[in-house]
């Protein structure tokens, strides 16, 4: 048997599950689309039970896909592109799993890509042309994204409703430029993100009473990365270069400080009340040194692979271990990392999802080293 296949089949025996003080804990990976040779898994539904990602084959974009343990992966509608310019690629989840979003490249006499949502049935809806969807409400009704008619032109913040079709962020074309929305709360009714506002590169939040508000920076530089919301639309967290930063309406930027004293960070997404907050980071300047974080209050920021081994999972044989998502209670985290080799060497990236503790939970385990209660089962090629 070749590697490859060897592969496919290691693929289907990898689930295990084990049982950490009366939690189920459990590693996977998600496998590949017919014909692909990387998956990347980029959002969970709230229970964690609906992931999202895309997968990719040579000589064409990623086609996105919905994951359920009951069916593995099943890709979405949409033509697929040769060589295209834009990914297709699905960028938000609604809470059940029901609506995903994200944006897709038409064909190639297009520059630009189409904001678009797939229903239960994988039918790909096109919401507006010439932009990209960045995330749903809970109940899907509330989609955001940018527009951007003209490549030459700013983009603009978007947001889409059954109802009312898309609606800009910032109506009256005001001091903001080159905005992004990058998160939503769970009822549609906040929405954050980042754009220039006088010359100053910082944080907006918009709500329907008092529109697109500047919340300013936490650092002279600017605000690097996208920002994530939690559920009830009260926490904003984001990172700038090598440091984190947790926003409140009571306490402005707090500093969360560098994860494991890293030269990078990325926070991706939390829990819905803000208590868990998943991510990456870079240990060194070396750019295929990349790791994955958890964060909680009571632990601060832990090595994703660390905790994984203390639970049983052995990931050490994974190289640009990514989380990307995080269910509603903080349990279900979803990612990729780089795994197997083909028949040349070559290493290509997986999406994974892994099952832990409730938050109160992990930080005993860590915090009481009870990692070395149960041998390690490895991950890897």
């Amino acid at each position: 048997m070749n590697k490859a296949a060897a592969h496919c089949v290691a693929i289907i025996a990898l689930a295990i599950t084990a049982s950490t003080n009366g939690a189920t804990t459990s590693f996977q990976q998600l496998g590949l689309l017919p014909g692909a040779h990387s998956s990347y898994a980029n959002f969970v539904s709230a229970d964690g039970t609906v992931i999202v990602g895309s997968s990719a084959t040579y000589g064409t974009d990623p086609q996105p896909f919905r994951w359920t343990a009951g069916d593995g992966l099943i890709g979405l509608g949409g033509e697929r592109v040769k060589n295209s310019l834009s990914n297709n690629t699905a960028t938000g989840i609604s809470a059940d799993g029901t609506i995903i979003v994200g944006r897709h490249r038409k064909n190639n006499d297009t520059l630009l890509p189409q904001a678009v949502r797939w229903n239960m049935d994988n039918s790909m809806e096109v919401l507006w042309d010439f932009g990209s969807a960045y995330g749903v409400s809970a109940n899907g009704a509330v989609v955001i994204g940018s527009l951007n008619p003209n490549s030459h032109q700013d983009k603009l913040a978007i947001r889409w409703t059954e109802a009312g079709g898309i609606e800009r962020l910032d109506p009256q074309r005001g001091p903001w430029r080159s905005c992004k929305p990058t998160g939503i709360s769970d009822d549609g009714s906040v929405i954050i993100g980042h754009g220039e506002n006088d010359g100053s590169f910082q944080l907006f939040k918009w709500t329907s009473d008092e529109g697109m508000v500047g919340l300013g920076s936490n650092a002279e530089n600017g605000l690097y990365t996208d920002n994530i919301i939690s559920g009830d639309g009260s926490t904003i967290f984001g990172s700038n270069g090598q440091l984190s930063y947790r926003w409140t309406e009571a306490d402005g930027f707090v500093d969360l400080g560098s994860a494991l004293g890293s030269m990078g960070v990325d926070i991706e997404d939390c829990s819905a009340d803000g208590s868990v907050v998943v991510g990456g980071y870079r240990p060194s300047y070396d750019h295929t040194d990349y790791r994955s974080f958890i964060w909680t209050e009571q632990t601060g920021f832990q090595d994703l692979q660390v905790v994984l081994g203390s639970l049983g999972f052995d990931t050490s044989d994974w190289s640009r271990f990514s989380a990307r998502g995080i269910s509603a209670d903080g349990t279900t985290i979803v990612g990729r990392g780089m795994t197997h080799q083909d028949d040349f060497l070559n290493f290509y990236s997986n999406g994974w999802v892994a099952t832990i503790p409730e938050p109160t939970s992990l930080a005993m385990l860590t915090l009481g080293g009870l990692g070395i209660l149960r041998g390690r089962r490895r991950f890897g090629a």
